[in-house]
């Protein structure tokens, strides 16, 4: 299994720790091959100084999955996503094409490292929020990767969080350019900790949901 993670538990005065992940897919609906899968760990009621935090360098994950173990466990190639593909930078490609971790292994890793950064809630959940670019792209996609291989997601159900609301509420213009999921990913969670600076809740406690 080719995996890389970094993993330093963080303390917070909130009940849940924010993930930011992103993948790097073959497709653009719940279903596709997902080729790469990156993810760090951010606060984003912190402070915003312009600079990526420290717990998001010392807490990142990222694994590249074997696209024969996509096809295995019934994921689908677009046609029109493998063409855009051939017109993006060389290290692009060269990051998300060509992996060997077998999509299972790809997923129980990215569980494993969700529990040991953020911890377990009462119910057996990781203790996280988990944020993406967007509500319908890479949150359905890995959540039909989980169930094509047998397995259940690990953030709770209202877990999921989205970055393009928090951005257009908190007055910040984001586009993703470099298509590398960590970096990305990086880029996500530096944008939406600027959105939350601009609503003034940098060092608000983190709300409770009923």
């Amino acid at each position: 299994m080719v995996i890389t993670n970094k993993v330093k538990p963080y303390q917070s005065s909130r009940p849940l720790k924010d993930i930011m992940f992103d993948t790097e897919t073959l497709g653009k609906r719940a279903g596709c091959v997902i080729l790469s899968l990156g993810a760090v760990a951010f606060d984003p009621y912190a402070p915003f100084d312009g600079e990526h935090q420290q717990i998001s360098l010392e807490n990142q994950f990222f694994v590249k999955i074997s696209l024969e173990s996509c096809n295995e466990a019934g994921l689908t190639v677009d046609p029109s996503t493998r063409a855009w593909w051939e017109e993006q930078s060389p290290e692009a490609v060269a990051e998300a094409f060509g992996g060997t971790t077998p999509l299972k292994e790809a997923l129980e890793g990215f569980s494993a490292w969700l529990f040991a950064v953020c911890g377990k809630t009462d119910k057996g959940d990781a203790a996280c929020n988990i944020w993406s670019h967007g509500e319908d792209f890479d949150q359905p996609i890995v959540n039909h990767g989980y169930e094509a291989v047998g397995l259940r997601k690990p953030w709770p159900y209202n877990g999921g969080r989205d970055t393009r609301t928090a951005l257009e509420m908190g007055g910040v213009a984001y586009k993703g350019t470099k298509h590398m999921a960590v970096l990305d990913s990086l880029d996500q969670a530096l944008a939406v900790r600027k959105a939350f600076d601009n609503l003034r809740l940098a060092g608000a406690p983190q709300p409770y949901f009923i």
